[in-house]
């Protein structure tokens, strides 16, 4: 039995969850600066953004590439808080963390109010986690924030009850876009595979299958394509770039940090076989972290989070047959585009948590806490369905 059908009699009212609200983010800052303050406070990008905060002439770029992954990310980053820094008036980066803190906690009770009214136990469970897991990771003087501001804008457009689904596809593709553009060029590749599963399970109607293992191998090998064919074209377009993604989950720990996320095959940097073989296994590896585990309690709270996250994503993807359900189908394809995109970049497993949380908007939707239709759509789908028998 699943941990939802065995709650499946225990609802929460969306309400008592808002009045806990407070709490919840207090317990993250709590954690944050207590238990774990040497490790994300002390050692915060935000010391390194803020004398360039209060100091720099920038120019807002588009397009440029930094590092070959993360493109304009530090020099927008620093532009946006500016901007903030004009209404705080503060050299303080503990203002900076409040404010960032005060807002974003703002837009996610926005974010509440789409919720349906009663909520199932382990969903409110998971929802309060992952509250903390903001408040704690990603609420602070960082990129991270202005990352999520993109996924909040997806959220604006899947609630849309105006805007065709053909143009919600296309719009949120666009938002990918231009984070890669104007933030994390590495979301050019997000983009990318999100319209490959979207192609599968819109187009190819591979959702309509009913053997769900015939129906998971066709997803797999369709990435597997697709992640091929990705690289053997980037071979010949940009030896330099093609050399730089072949070797970047070969490179030593040069981040020192404990959950360094490394490939299995060494010969991932030279073969594009064997570097789709280890994509596919970082995957599993990420949404199933059990090899943390042996790094000690700490890590157990991270463990059963992205186990949650996992729980949900399956749950769904394995049963959407209805493909008309625009915000169900588009959260799916961002976050599996995200997720590979993510096996591909991502140099640890802290970090993954923190960009995948950053998804909180977009996760909402496969987690069954907004509805799959308004009033309106489920008389159009009514409709249809009516037409058809």
């Amino acid at each position: 039995m699943s941990p939802s059908n065995s709650l499946k009699k225990y609802n929460i009212n969306k309400e008592q969850i808002i009045l806990l609200f407070p709490i919840l983010m207090l317990m993250g800052k709590f954690v944050r600066f207590t238990l774990m303050k040497t490790l994300l406070v002390d050692t915060s990008i935000g010391w390194e953004l803020l004398p360039r905060i209060l100091n720099d002439n920038l120019t807002f770029a588009i397009g440029g590439i930094e590092e070959n992954v993360y493109g304009n990310a530090k020099d927008n980053t620093i532009i946006f808080y500016k901007l903030l820094n004009v209404f705080l008036q503060t050299e303080s980066f503990y203002v900076f963390e409040i404010a960032v803190t005060v807002i974003y906690n703002i837009l996610i009770l926005f974010v509440f109010r789409r919720f349906e009214r009663k909520v199932p136990l382990f969903q409110a469970v998971f929802l309060m986690v992952f509250v903390i897991v903001l408040n704690l990771f990603d609420f602070t003087l960082a990129k991270e924030p202005i990352q999520m501001l993109f996924f909040l804008v997806i959220f604006c457009i899947l609630i849309s009850e105006r805007i065709p689904d053909t143009i919600k596809f296309i719009l949120c593709m666009s938002v990918l876009l231009l984070c890669a553009l104007t933030f994390r060029i590495y979301f050019m590749f997000i983009m990318y595979f999100s319209i490959v599963i979207y192609g599968l399970l819109k187009w190819g109607k591979v959702g309509e299958i009913r053997s769900k293992r015939r129906m998971t191998l066709i997803i797999i090998i369709s990435l597997s394509l697709s992640i091929l064919l990705l690289v053997y074209v980037l071979r010949y377009v940009s030896a330099e770039d093609y050399a730089y993604l072949m070797r970047i989950r070969t490179k030593e720990n040069r981040l020192g940090s404990t959950s360094q996320i490394n490939v299995l095959f060494r010969q991932s940097a030279t073969n594009p076989v064997f570097y789709v073989l280890d994509i596919l296994i970082l995957i599993v590896r990420m949404l199933f972290p059990v090899e943390l585990a042996r790094l000690g309690w700490k890590y157990i709270p991270y463990i059963v989070f992205q186990f949650m996250i996992t729980y949900f994503y399956f749950k769904s993807l394995i049963s959407i047959k209805d493909t008309k359900n625009q915000k169900l189908l588009l959260s799916l394809c961002i976050f599996t585009g995200f997720l590979v995109g993510s096996a591909t970049f991502e140099p640890d497993f802290g970090s993954w948590v923190r960009h995948e949380a950053t998804l909180f908007p977009v996760i909402m939707f496969f987690s069954n806490m907004i509805p799959s239709f308004s009033i309106k759509e489920k008389k159009q789908v009514g409709g249809s369905r009516c037409l058809k028998e």
